[in-house]
């Protein structure tokens, strides 16, 4: 832990068990790590793992703004800024590799990792979590997914010629509305809804969709993330997530949470992600036995597009890893809002 998180904070625990006093300094640290990580191998980064740091970025400018209008320290405040700082020369330098490493797949989305992903929190707690029932749908179209996310950024090309952007047709709708979902398949869903309020689409969504209205779409949001939520609780019963559902659980957290669904925000959770961390500030693999590291490499082999992996130094993973960063970076735009409060 840096000596000026140490010098800011004072860490406490009560009864043993982590507070938001005791969690935000090395939430801090782990932010602060995984930083240095990513700008030590930027040209290591993919298309995935960048948009987890620029969801990330989003949030500690968010956080900065809430120091700004709150009773934060000039300590924590100049933190932040160097994060923000040091974020942004990472991303710029990570673009040239990434469009050189994947040209067609950078050109489609581009957009979703230009920049900082600026989202309306709106805090929101979910009660009654008994009747949720869980979907049992994974099956997910991947090819007629990028397509959908690429009407709305502007990228789809068709009959020769470049859609214009916040494209919404009623297929695409179709697929990112269809219940019984689960896993994968029910996050990209969420992300689709993501992407049309940073893109600024919501209107020509609601065009679209009289059901689609500003009060629509986060009601659509709450039935995902209450169903994403019930998975994550399942994923996380023991205190800890398997190693081979690291990547789905942060996936889960950093969505769902990048809207305010403080119920992924639990201090338990905070303490699982953080020790999830390696000592690099990445997020890896987690070799342990051979058996794992057939198992993680097949998943690998086989892992949906939309799940796109690559290996980074030191056993890191980049999408797992960028996934880790924007988790790690919303835990800490919730703990300095909820403590300056």
């Amino acid at each position: 832990m840096s000596p000026v998180v140490l010098l800011v904070f004072t860490l406490t625990i009560v009864n043993g068990a982590p507070t938001k006093e005791s969690l935000l300094p090395r939430v801090i640290d782990a932010v602060d790590r995984a930083i240095k990580f990513f700008s030590s191998d930027y040209s290591s980064i993919n298309v995935d793992g960048l948009f987890g740091l620029r969801i990330g970025q989003g949030q500690i400018i968010e956080a900065l703004e809430e120091c700004e209008s709150r009773s934060c320290s000039p300590e924590l405040k100049d933190l932040l800024r160097r994060f923000r700082s040091e974020l942004e020369v990472t991303c710029q330098k990570a673009m040239p590799y990434i469009e050189q490493e994947s040209p067609d797949y950078f050109a489609r989305f581009r957009e979703t990792i230009s920049k900082p992903y600026i989202l309306k929190y709106r805090p929101f707690r979910f009660h009654g979590m008994e009747d949720v029932e869980i979907g049992h749908n994974k099956e997910y179209d991947e090819e007629e997914g990028d397509r959908c996310y690429a009407r709305l950024l502007g990228t789809f090309q068709e009959n020769d010629r470049t859609i214009p952007r916040c494209n919404v047709t009623q297929p695409c709708l179709d697929l990112v509305t269809k219940g019984d979902t689960k896993r994968y398949t029910i996050t990209h869903q969420l992300l689709y809804f993501i992407v049309v309020e940073h893109t600024g689409c919501d209107e020509k969504l609601s065009e679209q969709s009289s059901s689609l209205s500003a009060s629509g779409i986060r009601e659509i949001e709450d039935r995902f993330c209450q169903k994403i939520y019930k998975e994550a609780s399942i994923l996380a019963k023991e205190g800890s997530v398997n190693i081979g559902s690291q990547d789905l659980f942060l996936e889960q957290s950093v969505l769902c949470g990048s809207l305010g669904y403080e119920n992924f925000f639990k201090p338990g959770y905070i303490d699982m992600v953080l020790k999830m961390q390696a000592p690099e500030g990445c997020f890896t693999m987690g070799f342990e036995t051979d058996s794992e590291i057939l198992a993680t490499l097949e998943r690998l082999r086989t892992s949906r597009k939309l799940q796109r992996e690559q290996a980074m130094k030191d056993g890191c993973l980049s999408h797992k890893s960028g996934l880790g960063f924007g988790t790690l970076a919303l835990y800490l735009r919730y703990l300095v809002r909820s403590m300056t409060i």
